[in-house]
């Protein structure tokens, strides 16, 4: 799997490939200096012995940059200084299209400015736009966190959605479930969240599965056809990572879990870090596993505290690394470690391994 920045790379530095300067950028040159300003409000400076300062300074009147040779030192320019600039948010793969007020009747025209970004000549907008639209996700729970992935998902552009969850929705599940209104207690939460998202992008096929996942038959069966899994269940405790890994790998199918507020990291069948591999990993930090995975399935799962944007919070991430992945654009950190953010913006991270001798995954292993 090529990483997003060696595909990029090979733009930045072919004269075949047209870059442009990202519009949202105002350049003031003022001083021997290149001053650029957002309209978000961020504000970068260059000055005229720096690369970056050249380039910017060589594009033409309507930001485009054509050949890597400096204008005024006929070199050409440094890798590392496009690449500067492409990270920095400041220049992406020009696309052909004219620069001219957007049609704002389109609907993803401000997504499509979104992955612009990240554009390159082997993966154009058009082309993330059709593998969204061909993939369809599989939402196993869909509780609070997996309800409004699900929505954003659909709204995204993403073409099908399979829900699967045998939940009723109860009286107090609507201070985080907030997608389900007062009139739907009672009713099956994978039915009454597939009228929400018809009525919010009317060409995603929906598919609606009022069961849960109980065995590895079920598992199998919930993301047959589908080109991702998205795990936000936590029962059967345990059992239901496992089932959904092993699904996983039979189908070769992505998968990425969401457990505790920690997201991740995306499981690619035989590229990152398998079920057992997590496991393995999570099992690493303690100094008993046997002991504390024994306590842990002993008792049912404890009653846990509940605040309804914390729910948010993590299904906006999901979402996000999400559509990055199936978009193209998903990085090597998602596919190898899991991240947690806190409702005050603090952000822990941890890496994971995937192990050679895994008896799941490994390449002697035969699926």
């Amino acid at each position: 799997m090529p990483t997003m920045r060696n595909v990029i790379l090979d733009d930045l530095t072919s004269d075949e490939c047209i870059l442009e300067v990202i519009p949202s950028w105002t350049v003031e040159n003022a001083d021997q200096h290149l001053w650029l300003h957002s309209e978000k409000g961020d504000s970068i400076v260059f000055s005229n012995t720096q690369d970056e300062y050249h380039i910017l300074a060589d594009a033409s009147s309507d930001g485009l940059i054509g050949r890597r040779v400096s204008a005024s030192t006929g070199k050409r320019y440094r890798t590392s200084a496009l690449a500067n600039l492409w990270e920095l948010g400041l220049i992406r793969v020009h696309d052909g299209s004219p620069r001219e007020a957007a049609d704002t009747e389109t609907r993803f025209v401000w997504q499509d400015e979104y992955f612009k970004a990240f554009a390159s000549s082997t993966n154009s907008v058009q082309r993330m736009n059709t593998r969204l639209q061909n993939s369809t996700v599989c939402i196993v729970g869909a509780g609070a966190a997996g309800s409004l992935a699900a929505l954003m998902l659909a709204a995204a552009g993403v073409g099908g959605i399979r829900l699967v969850d045998g939940d009723r929705v109860a009286r107090s599940n609507l201070p985080r479930q907030f997608l389900y209104p007062e009139s739907s207690i009672g009713q099956h939460k994978a039915e009454v969240l597939r009228d929400i998202l018809l009525a919010q992008h009317s060409p995603v096929r929906v598919e609606a599965l009022t069961s849960y996942v109980n065995s590895q038959e079920q598992a199998l069966s919930a993301a047959s056809g589908t080109e991702f899994i998205l795990l936000t269940a936590d029962q059967p405790r345990l059992k239901i990572r496992e089932w959904i890994g092993k699904a996983s790998l039979a189908l070769r199918t992505p998968y990425l879990a969401m457990a505790s507020n920690w997201i991740g990291p995306i499981s690619v069948p035989f590229q990152s870090p398998c079920y057992l591999c997590q496991a393995r990993t999570y099992r690493s930090r303690y100094a008993d596993p046997a002991s504390f995975l024994q306590k842990l399935t002993a008792h049912p799962l404890p009653a846990r505290a509940a605040f309804g944007p914390r729910p948010a919070l993590v299904a906006s991430f999901m979402t996000s690394t999400i559509l990055h992945f199936l978009t193209g654009n998903s990085s090597q950190e998602a596919l190898f470690e899991s991240f947690k953010v806190s409702l005050d913006g603090y952000t822990e991270r941890q890496a994971y391994i995937r192990y050679r001798n895994c008896p799941a995954c490994s390449e002697s292993t035969t699926v």
